[in-house]
């Protein structure tokens, strides 16, 4: 052989860039968004609340909203494999096994899911349901941090660099996927999926489903009460067999949100059902329930016997009276509610009403409703409107959401 030969054979080869190792802490880091998300699912699959999700809360109102599903399956189940794809990635890459190298379109596709599922899911809270899941923020932002990491490590030689145009079109894909899916299955939404709760069978009891006598009850599902339809709040026509039960505090901005969807649906339906309107005051003067007080719902236990005073004293002005109160965009206080009561149906009836045991009764049966509800399925969220045999819980913003639901429930009353 020649020397020439030689110094060719003997030339050293390029030597490739050695991997950089995946520290244990990275999978560590991966693995929160992984443990979130599956909170979530199971809260989704079992109807639970999030701890921490106490009455009239954010998260309560983003998890039972119908945004927190996806073509009727639970966000939370969509985003799960992804972060497990993400922590099967890392022990790949940590474990180094033949050389292994993860592609560099797999890191595109999972940040861009990851960073376009936040960016989707933070618009629908702050603009479609109008509040903010801590869990929700939790989750995004830890899986955010985790891909971030995780493409920062994968370029020291185990992928090429990340390609700005791959990872906005996969974020523009993701926030595309997840916007058809979310608008389309509340669209086509059933008393199955979303915020609801199916009762248990031991307590099932099924609505009227004939006309009935003029003095009639009714026997709630879920918490199995009897009310006297002559002794409790109505909207709609009273005579209407098609049942509802609406829970709600003049001072829950969801159930003001709530409160011109209904009256929508109700108006557009020629009164052919009924709401039993009970409100269920968020404050420690009179509910039983509440542990600490809530600022933004002082002087609420007022506010509702105003409310009921009205009722009492001129049934036909509880509508006008409600629809007052909710379009003011805030809480008014008990003096205010109170001199537009006056003005409505008179101070000698609104004091004689006001004056009356009634009130009170009125509020217990409430509070006992509401707390059957939540020890039997563990929701607590407000407004609650029961639907023949299913409950929701939160705000539904949608009239056709709703008007579906109702039909649902009430297919004669449709035709």
């Amino acid at each position: 052989m020649s020397s020439s030969s030689k110094r060719a054979n003997s030339k050293p080869q390029p030597k490739s860039t050695p991997q950089a190792a995946i520290p244990g802490v990275l999978i560590a880091v991966a693995l929160a968004p992984v443990a979130l998300s599956g909170y979530l699912l199971t809260l989704s699959l079992t109807g639970d609340s999030a701890a921490g999700c106490g009455v009239d809360t954010g998260c309560g109102s983003v998890l039972t909203s119908q945004w927190s599903r996806w073509f009727g399956i639970p966000v939370a189940g969509l985003a799960l494999p992804v972060y497990l794809a993400l922590v099967s990635a890392l022990i790949v890459l940590k474990q180094g096994a033949g050389g292994s190298r993860v592609p560099k379109w797999f890191f595109e596709a999972v940040l861009g899911a990851l960073v376009g599922g936040a960016a989707w899911f933070l618009y629908v809270q702050k603009v479609l349901i109008g509040a903010f899941c801590p869990w929700c923020l939790a989750t995004h932002l830890s899986g955010i941090v985790a891909a971030s990491l995780a493409l920062k490590w994968s370029r020291r030689g185990a992928v090429s660099p990340v390609a700005f145009p791959a990872l906005a079109g996969a974020i523009v894909a993701s926030v595309g996927v997840l916007a058809l899916g979310q608008y389309a299955g509340t669209s086509a939404v059933s008393p199955s999926t979303g915020s609801i709760a199916r009762t248990p069978a031991s307590n099932s009891v099924s609505a009227p489903a004939a006309p009935v006598e003029v003095k009639r009850s009714w026997t709630l599902p879920i918490s199995g009460t009897t009310i006297s339809l002559n002794e409790v709040p109505l909207l709609g026509s009273p005579t209407a067999t098609n049942l509802l039960l609406h829970l709600f505090d003049y001072t829950c901005k969801h159930c003001r949100a709530m409160h011109p969807v209904l009256m929508q649906v109700m108006d557009q339906s020629s009164n052919s059902f009924v709401v039993v309107s009970l409100p269920v005051p968020l404050d420690m003067e009179c509910n039983p329930f509440l542990k600490r007080p809530i600022q933004e719902h002082l002087g609420a236990c007022a506010v509702a016997k105003v409310g009921l005073a009205v009722w009492k004293a001129a049934p036909n002005k509880f509508r006008e009276f409600d629809d007052w109160i909710f379009g003011l965009g805030s809480n008014p206080t008990p003096e205010v509610a109170e001199a537009h009561a006056i003005e409505l149906v008179g101070a000698e009836a609104y004091h004689r009403a006001r004056s009356s045991p009634d009130l009170d009764a009125l509020l217990r049966l409430s509070f006992s409703v509401y707390e059957k509800h939540y020890r039997l399925l563990n929701k607590q969220n407000l407004p609650e409107l029961l639907v023949g045999t299913n409950l929701y819980t939160g705000p539904v913003r949608d009239p056709k959401v709703l008007k579906e639901r109702i039909d649902a429930a009430f297919p004669a009353a449709s035709h």
